[in-house]
């Protein structure tokens, strides 16, 4: 009887990263939105955000990514590509590579440690996007109470 709840724990616990790594991609994207619509600053008229917030939502995160790279730093690039290659890794081929895996405390083990490392990326990566886009809000007088991005830390 143990042995079967520690197997449904580790499962619990492999599903339970594996949808805060996504959840915390989707904070990634919201940040990129976010940063995309003010254009680099608050330079941008209301219509004129609103028309790039109802463009972009229409995108893909690649998409995305390559609309607000221009208004990120260089040194985050690379990072960008890499959240595009990880969440699209978790939202398609992600269980069909990694299903064999459940079948073994080792192998769920591995899945827990991949998807905490995940999760770290994306939750680093998007408090990075945090800062841009607070940097970007400060002059309309938004601050941290105000300005509130999706990517607050969850960990």
């Amino acid at each position: 009887m143990n042995e079967i709840n520690s197997e449904a724990t580790e499962m619990r616990d492999v599903f339970a990263l594996f949808g805060k790594a996504y959840y915390l991609s989707e904070c990634v994207h919201r940040c990129l939105l976010n940063i995309f619509a003010l254009g680099g600053g608050p330079t941008k008229t209301r219509p004129e955000v609103l028309e790039r917030v109802r463009v972009a939502s229409g995108d893909t995160l690649g998409q995305l990514v390559g609309r607000a790279k221009p208004l990120a730093p260089e040194r985050l690039h690379p990072d960008l590509d890499d959240v595009v290659t990880l969440r699209n890794f978790l939202a398609h081929p992600f269980w069909h590579d990694r299903m064999h895996l459940t079948g073994s405390t080792e192998g769920r083990q591995r899945l827990v440690e991949e998807l905490v490392q995940m999760t770290a990326f994306f939750d680093r990566v998007g408090q990075d996007l945090d800062s841009i886009f607070r940097a970007d809000v400060a002059p309309l007088g938004m601050g941290a109470d105000r300005a509130r991005s999706p990517a607050k830390s969850h960990t």
